[in-house]
């Protein structure tokens, strides 16, 4: 009895002297903040303390509303990690504007939640939307053919998955292409992928005239279709139909003389297929690209 008395008075002793065990916790540390556009990304670096967390931890960073209220917060970042480190984390593009905004990180395993970081976060500039159109509005070119794909909203800057840097831009092979704008605050917003797609296209209808016997120029069109026809081929007059890439006809032009020039007018951006028609039938079929 003496002596389990004595071993208790010595555990009790050491607690006593090293106190509780630990748990571990997470402190976030002051936040990197390089832009105050919604859609701008944060640097939120923070402290493991009490030894390291579970293998297959996750750190999430979340942030708070406007008035710094986590009654809703957004997760923004995440690590999958069980110690020190440094997160990556997004400003939602819809986030409103506040200069209150704070930051805490939220641990899987075990479950831990930390206090705020110690400044808060600025958004005062919501982000210009990204948005892509594309000619033909299918996204579907024969091989060979361009597409034409444009950023609707006007912005500072463009830079296109395929480095180029213009508004619109041609391109002709299959895959998937964003754009990232950035506006004149700075603020950078990149669209959702626009895919186009290239498939073998099969001409219904044979070209009865030969290239020698009739011109249709320039291609891509810029201004003007000059449409130029051999003296003696066909009987006069001619129809020039134009048509986009789903078949809707933009364009009927009756051809009276063997040269003539339509302008362009209001014909939209895009690739087209033309028909030369007379009233023995369709007599020549192609493609055009007008810029």
């Amino acid at each position: 009895m003496k002596t389990t008395s004595f071993f208790l008075l010595i555990i009790c002793f050491f607690l006593i002297r090293i106190g509780p065990i630990s748990a571990q916790t997470v402190t976030v540390d002051s936040i990197i903040q390089t832009s105050p556009c919604a859609g701008s990304d944060i640097y939120i670096p923070y402290t493991v303390s009490g030894g390291n967390f579970n293998f297959g931890n996750v750190f999430t960073a979340q942030l708070s509303g406007p008035t710094g209220s986590f009654n809703n917060p957004t997760a923004i970042g995440s690590i999958p990690y069980w110690g020190s480190g440094l997160i990556v984390g997004t400003i939602p593009s819809n986030a409103l504007f506040g200069i209150n905004y704070k930051v805490r990180i939220v641990a899987s395993s075990p479950s831990y939640t930390s206090l705020e970081g110690p400044n808060n976060i600025i958004v005062t500039t919501i982000a210009q939307l990204a948005t892509i159109t594309v000619s033909p509005i299918d996204g579907i070119i024969c091989n060979g053919d361009s597409a034409l794909l444009s950023d609707i909203t006007p912005a500072q800057d463009y830079l296109w998955s395929t480095g180029e840097t213009t508004q619109s831009i041609y391109v002709s092979q299959q895959g998937g292409y964003t754009v990232t704008v950035t506006d004149m605050l700075g603020c950078k917003t990149t669209s959702d992928p626009q895919t186009i797609t290239v498939q073998e296209c099969n001409t219904a209808v044979a070209d009865i005239l030969s290239l020698d016997d009739v011109s249709v120029y320039p291609n891509p069109v810029s201004e003007a279709i000059t449409i130029q026809i051999a003296p003696g081929t066909g009987k006069i007059p001619y129809w020039f139909i134009l048509c986009d890439m789903l078949g809707r006809e933009v364009l009927n032009t009756e051809i009276n003389q063997q040269k003539s020039v339509i302008q362009r007018g209001s014909l939209p951006a895009g690739i087209f297929l033309y028909k030369l028609v007379n009233k023995e039938g369709i007599v020549r079929t192609g493609k055009i690209s007008i810029r």
